[in-house]
């Protein structure tokens, strides 16, 4: 209530009124001996201490006083009778008390009349400031008994919380409970030009004001219930501002009320008012307006809800009271109901306001703290993952809280409680007669993993749902009868939260996650063994099964041997879809996994690094092929997008040590050999992680700077100027230090952010590439980009297993030797090296007579290098073009691009006549022949390209299917 309403309210007061609110003010302080006279203004109390005991004498009055009020002789009148009744009872202190303003100058004035009396004075504001005290619920409306029954209702609403009866909750996480935003409400109405159905707002307040029963919808955790319990609020909140003459009284009524009195609505409606009102609920609806607030009949069954229904539409006609009705389900109500035409009105999901007000309010005085889990639910894109719910944000808040771990660390935990309050464990007591909650588990958890492993996880229909399961409990010992199983799986697929009908017609999961979550509690509670956890590991790159591998990780915590698995199955991503998939599931699940020994997540980090290289390998491609997304992508901006890529995946608390691991792996490598960009970038990018806002670790990034030469790599520190260059949190000093680098690789640095994909890949300033065991060295730069474009083509878009190369400052036959004659000692002990040289006549004699190290295999085109694995291999020559090969070593012309056919070559005019009949010479246009290699994508056009890949594998010993 408003200062201007208790002040309109006092000056409406005669004295006898006053008199009456006052003497309770004055029993609520604890005076004692309170004496009045119906004829007069006085008021006599005593006041006991510890040592004696004071009489107070008041003087009520409703006149407004001014000093002015000398004229017309109220001063003097005041100060008589002061006189006089001090005079006659002895007493020399008094209060004078007002419900008008008592100015100043009467005060003074006053005073000056009454010579030899002690006087205090409370005016009109002071007066409502003892009423706020010692009788707050004065100001509500002169219904004492509706207030009673006000106060219960409002103090009722705060002891009956599902979140209460949750393991993780604590006293501290009440805050909770006090959160309240309020929901984007909308219901369907015909629009009157169109006859369209149209989506039409409503607020709280106007849900209050109208007098029409209504269902409210929304999914599991959307506040329903919240909701109603704010309504009942703002129905008492309305009868003590605005002064109804008729006055609201809500009543909420839970799952329990109607279980403790078998379903019978008179029963409850008494129980509930009984206490406080003299009436049966038709006299009582003559003299308020009754609203029943039903939360959820939800759990109940067909039967039990439709007496329900029934009874409520009963009270609704008969009784003149309305209803708000929560549920999950609002076209199962009203199909019970058969009743189309009551109001629905739909609970719309959290949009990006109310999730951070929702935020905001959990984390009041903590403003860096919400901005963190704010951002970490964005990168983390847990948004699109989660039904996001007060809920769910509660869960979410309170576990952030609690570990300092954001999503998708505690994602299974959080899932955990949602799956116990949803399924009811949380909220069942003993006078509740479910099945036991684990066997609704067990039949979620079966059919999400039935769903997982159909195809693109289609939903069964109603009638074979309840067919497969009918199957699977036959011959398993249960209480449940055949018609008693039916129901029971209509009632979880309608009314759980967890599943609904799609058209009317297939049983499905709400929301993906919850798929996901109860096949990971299937694998985690019921098929632990390698056989299944293998499927897991199998499917780790499809999306779907990616987040059962998250939820499973994370029921656990510590699963190294499930880590490994899923480490070795990411080496082996060679797809672009796939390479994404494996450094998004790898953030996520590490995060998952977070009791897991960090040495082992130290290995899952590595490997991230790996593939999200490969996935750069693979950008650099698509640019140089001119694909459109990349089409006018400069090189610095694809490292930017790769990085940025794996930053969004591992910026996570959770993650922070192993992080800091691997930076120092990759940092003492760097060290050692300043000129291996590879382990300058990948310290760079996790150097530039763990400097997020989030992290907080500079040191990582400073000690980068100033202890290596990585300022001296134009391409480094290119991408690392453009990185920090994005986080306002970072350095000046830092960021100067990168400038001053600009300055030192000015003309590198130019052509690095001018000049295009095509132009620098493969030359010395493509520095960064992934790990790979096995190293092609080739002729030239249209060589390696022929051979890496007919390798993916032929295996439809996979990746090669190998990297390539050209010798950087000359292309033939001879600098091919002399990089494998150089590598047999420079070469680590993991590596295989292989030199490939054009069968034509430099090729042979560089073949023959350069390699004095080499020694002929059983092949006759390959020689190895003795004690290590360093490989010359000539260019084998295809069946179809035997006669190109030439016991006269000057008669042969064999080169790389005649594997492709003749016809093609012709068509682009690549091929000269020789002396020999039928064996051409290639001509010198192979810069805007490979360009448009790159573009062709007919496998049958590189059909022999297969000869010179078997022969790779073939030293390899890999086994690879063309």
């Amino acid at each position: 209530m408003t200062e201007k309403i208790k002040i309109n309210r006092l000056e409406t007061f005669d004295i006898e009124t006053f008199k009456e609110v006052f003497l309770d003010i004055l029993q609520r302080i604890g005076y004692i001996n309170i004496e009045t006279n119906a004829d007069s203004k006085f008021i006599s109390a005593d006041e006991k201490s510890a040592l004696k005991t004071n009489t107070h004498v008041f003087y009520l009055t409703t006149n407004s006083l001014s000093g002015k009020d000398e004229d017309n002789g109220l001063i003097k009148d005041v100060s008589n009778k002061l006189i006089s009744y001090s005079e006659e009872n002895k007493n020399y202190s008094f209060f004078i008390i007002s419900t008008q303003y008592i100015s100043k100058g009467f005060e003074k004035k006053l005073l000056n009349h009454a010579i030899g009396i002690s006087i205090d004075f409370k005016g009109r504001d002071e007066l409502i400031g003892l009423i706020d005290e010692y009788n707050k619920d004065f100001w509500k409306h002169d219904d004492r008994i509706l207030i009673n029954y006000e106060n219960d209702f409002i103090e009722s609403l705060e002891e009956d919380t599902e979140l209460k009866k949750l393991k993780i909750f604590d006293e501290k996480y009440d805050k909770v409970l006090k959160i309240f935003i309020e929901p984007r409400m909308y219901s369907i109405q015909e629009d009157l030009e169109s006859g369209e159905p149209t989506r039409q707002k409503i607020n709280l307040l106007k849900l209050c004001e109208s007098r029409k029963s209504k269902i409210i919808t929304g999914d599991a955790g959307a506040g329903k219930s919240t909701l109603l319990k704010k309504i009942g609020e703002k129905y008492v909140k309305t009868n003590r501002e605005k002064g109804l003459k008729i006055k609201n009284l809500p009543i909420l009524i839970s799952v329990l009320d109607f279980i403790d009195n078998n379903f019978d609505l008179t029963k409850i409606l008494k129980d509930k008012t009984s206490p406080y009102f003299n009436f049966e609920i038709d006299e009582l609806s003559d003299n308020y307006n009754v609203i029943l607030l039903i939360d959820t009949i939800d759990e109940f069954t067909d039967e039990n809800q439709k007496l329900i229904l029934e009874q409520l539409n009963t009270y609704a006609q008969n009784k003149k009271l309305i209803y708000k009705l929560a549920t999950r389900n609002s076209e199962q109500i009203q199909n019970l109901m058969n009743d189309k035409s009551l109001e629905t009105l739909f609970i719309d999901k959290f949009n990006q306001e109310q999730i951070r007000n929702y935020i905001e309010n959990f984390f009041p005085s903590q403003n860096k703290k919400a901005e963190s889990l704010l951002d970490a639910l964005r990168d983390n894109r847990i948004l699109e993952r989660l039904p996001i719910t007060p809920l769910t944000l509660s869960l979410v808040s309170i576990l952030y809280e609690e570990r300092n771990f954001e999503i998708p660390a505690t994602i299974a935990d959080i899932y955990d409680n949602f799956n116990h309050l949803l399924l009811g464990k949380a909220t069942i007591s003993s006078r509740i007669e479910f099945i036991d909650i684990s066997f609704s588990e067990r039949i979620l958890s079966l059919y999400g993993f039935e769903l997982l492993h159909r195809d693109n996880h289609l939903p069964m229909t109603k009638d074979e749902f309840i067919t497969f399961f009918e199957k699977y409990f036959q011959g398993k010992s249960s209480s449940l009868g055949s018609d008693t199983l039916k129901n029971f799986l209509a009632h979880l697929a309608n009314n759980s939260g967890i599943l609904e009908f799609k058209d009317n017609k297939y049983v499905q999961f709400k929301h993906n996650s919850f798929l996901e979550y109860y096949s990971a509690l299937e694998y985690f509670r019921h098929r632990r063994t390698d056989e299944y956890e293998n499927e897991i590991v199998d499917n780790f790159f499809d999306p779907i099964w990616q987040n059962t591998a998250i939820f499973y990780g994370g029921m656990s915590k510590d699963m190294p041997e499930f880590l490994t698995k899923i480490i070795n199955k990411v080496k082996s991503a060679n797809k672009f879809p796939n390479y994404f998939a494996s450094v998004n599931g790898l953030g996520y699940l590490l995060q998952a996994l977070y009791q897991t020994d960090n040495e082992i997540r130290k290995l899952g980090i590595q490997q991230a690094v790996e593939t999200n290289l490969e996935a750069y390998e693979l950008f650099k491609k698509l640019a140089q092929d001119e694909q459109v997304l990349f089409k006018n992508h400069k090189l610095p901006i694809l490292a930017l997008i790769n990085l940025t890529f794996f930053y969004e995946n591992f910026n996570s608390i959770a993650l922070k040590h192993p992080l800091e691991m691997t930076f120092q792996d990759y940092f003492e490598k760097y060290k050692l050999d300043k000129d291996d960009g590879n382990n300058g970038y990948r310290a760079l990018k996790i150097a530039l992680t763990l400097n997020s806002p989030r992290l907080n670790s500079i040191q990582y990034l400073e000690k980068l700077i100033d202890e290596t030469d990585i300022v001296s790599n134009p391409y480094l520190s290119l991408i690392a100027h453009f990185a920090i260059s994005l986080n306002e949190g970072t350095s000046t000093e830092l960021k100067k230090e990168l400038r001053k680098s600009f300055n030192k690789n000015k003309e590198a640095i130019k052509e690095l952010q001018s000049a295009s994909v095509h132009k620098i890949r493969f030359s010395p300033l493509d520095t960064i590439h992934p790990n790979r065991k096995v190293k092609l060295i080739v002729e030239g730069k249209t060589d390696v980009q022929i051979l890496e474009h007919a390798y993916i083509v032929l295996k439809d878009g996979e990746r090669p297993y190998w990297n390539i190369f050209s010798p950087k400052h000359s292309s033939n036959a001879r600098a091919v030797g002399d990089v494998i004659n150089s590598s047999i000692t420079t070469i680590n002990s993991d590596e295989i090296v292989v030199g490939i040289m054009d069968n034509d006549h430099e090729g042979q004699g560089i073949f023959n007579g350069h390699l004095k190290q080499f020694s002929l295999l059983s092949d006759c085109r390959i020689k190895k290098a003795d004690g290590v694995e360093v490989y010359a291999l000539r260019l084998p020559i295809p069946q179809r073009l035997k006669h190109y090969f030439s016991e006269t070593q000057s008669m042969n012309f064999f080169e790389l691009e005649h594997y492709f056919p003749n016809e093609f070559l012709e068509k682009h005019d690549m091929i000269k006549n020789t002396p020999i009949p039928n064996v051409f010479e290639i001509k010198d246009k192979k810069t805007s022949f490979m360009k448009t290699i790159l573009k062709e994508h007919n496998k049958e056009v590189f059909r022999d390209f297969i000869d010179i890949f078997r022969l790779i594998d073939s030293i390899t010993k890999e086994e690879i299917e063309y």
